[in-house]
């Protein structure tokens, strides 16, 4: 899925429900590319895979655009344990996969990520009885 705002400040989401989940991803790429809604901003959630210590984990893959005079893109990962017979869910630290630009502000994309996990009532709760910061 796509959320992104317009410039009158208005937002948006856009599913990507397709039953082959790479053909799924590419389309929201696309989309990403070529920004048919003519989007300020657009952030894709993609699930995927993040390598970790202990070894390959599920992911939220989170794909950004600022759409300015140039694009500016970013890219971070939101690692998760799936809820299992053996183990409850655990959602992890979130890690900056890639962010154009000469001098990246990272505490400043930091505080947008969670200004963001806090704006959604329900996503917070759920990040915050599951949050595991240790990986």
């Amino acid at each position: 899925m796509i959320g992104f705002q317009r410039r009158d400040g208005s937002q948006s989401l856009v599913r990507f429900a397709d039953p082959d989940m790479g053909r799924g991803v590419s389309q929201a790429r696309a989309w990403l590319e070529t920004n048919p809604e003519q989007a300020t901003r657009a952030v894709a959630a993609l699930d995927g895979f993040y390598p970790m210590a202990s070894g390959k984990a599920d992911a939220i893959i989170l794909e950004g655009r600022l759409y300015a005079s140039s694009v500016e893109r970013f890219e971070m990962a939101v690692p998760y344990r799936p809820k299992s017979s053996a183990a409850s869910f655990v959602v992890y630290r979130p890690k900056f996969v890639r962010v154009d630009g000469e001098n990246p502000d990272y505490p400043k994309l930091g505080d947008q990520f969670f200004a963001g996990v806090d704006s959604h009532s329900e996503g917070v709760k759920v990040w915050n009885a599951h949050m595991d910061q240790g990986q």
